[in-house]
């Protein structure tokens, strides 16, 4: 799945957007985003420069706030099937779709999250 949003969301972008100027990248160490698939690909388009991840960089990333936003929106849903959990989490996933202000926000705060890790000599 993470390669078809690579393939298929993220180098579009670039290709429409940014008219293939160098990008610079950054993902967690997830194990997901360390896969010799993933690395292989990233290797095939040098345009995208993936920049190193702190090894204790988790407040770093930007989706894991958007997570812990969700878990506040669920926090009082009580499913009663596995499709329940699907259905509102998905419905809760698409509330944020339709707010580029919110994605912006969570975006343009890694310059000063960066900066922080910078100031505190990479921790």
């Amino acid at each position: 799945m993470y390669l078809e949003i690579l393939q298929n969301v993220l180098l579009p972008f670039i290709q429409d957007r940014l008219h293939y100027q160098q990008v610079r990248f950054i993902h967690d160490l997830s194990p997901i985003h360390q896969a010799i698939v993933i690395r292989s690909w990233f290797r095939e388009h040098p345009e995208i420069a993936v920049l190193p991840w702190p090894p204790k960089g988790a407040d770093l990333n930007p989706i894991d706030n958007h997570w812990g936003n969700m878990v506040k929106d669920l926090e009082y849903f009580r499913p009663k099937s596995p499709d329940e959990v699907y259905e509102k989490a998905r419905a809760c996933w698409d509330s944020y779709r339709g707010r580029p202000d919110y994605w912006q926000k969570l975006v343009l705060s890694i310059t000063n999250r960066l900066q922080l890790v910078i100031d505190a000599n990479g921790y």
